[in-house]
């Protein structure tokens, strides 16, 4: 079986009587062996696992992953007649989906009660919130706040996780008080979890 050019094998299921599998250093192809015994079988089934790569940035279009399987019996003519087959079966998936981030950002906290937000005034005190909600997969992730400058002065900043988020790191970079910057590396939103974050 290959797989291309977006997917990569991670897994194959056993084959029919205890058939070994492989996969190859890329994950793009892989193979059962089967045993002679297989001749007399009408059907089987035989199981592989992939996912769309890394490599496939967000707002990409047109991505349509190809299977190819390939079955060979041609290897049993050394045990005799019949000398065996070969046959070849592929089909391309439906445009997938590549999920992207949302954010969303508001102003919220301000030391002035007299002042409705989201307007602001002079030596006011507020918070600045923004959300990121990931999408399940693996997102390299950098959040960059823009300020004009030598309008703001920034006190502190703050990074929460959701509860099944998990990042590399983090590093927070104050430029002049007009850009922050926060790396934090790969995170990944678990698959399996059932809220975001």
């Amino acid at each position: 079986v290959s797989v291309g050019p977006y997917l990569q094998i991670v897994s194959m299921g056993t084959a029919p009587f205890s058939g070994a599998s492989s996969i190859d250093s890329s994950g793009s192809s892989g193979a059962w062996s089967l045993s002679p015994y297989m001749i007399g079988v009408g059907s089987f089934v035989a199981n592989f696992s992939a996912f769309v790569k890394n490599t496939v940035f967000p707002a990409t279009a047109g991505i349509a992953p190809t299977v190819n399987v390939t079955y060979s019996s041609t290897g049993f003519c050394a045990l005799g007649p019949p000398c065996g087959r070969q046959s070849l079966a592929n089909a391309v998936s439906a445009a997938v989906a590549i999920a992207e981030p949302t954010m969303t950002l508001n102003i919220s906290n301000t030391s002035l009660s007299t002042v409705t937000l989201p307007n602001i005034t002079v030596n006011e005190v507020v918070t600045v919130r923004v959300q990121i909600v990931l999408p399940r997969k693996t997102t390299t992730m950098r959040v960059q706040i823009d300020f004009p400058a030598g309008a703001a002065v920034v006190a502190n900043t703050q990074v929460q996780l959701g509860q099944q988020v998990n990042c590399s790191g983090l590093t927070v970079t104050n430029t002049a008080n007009a850009t922050v910057l926060f790396d934090l590396g790969t995170c990944v939103n678990w698959y399996t979890a059932a809220t975001v974050g």
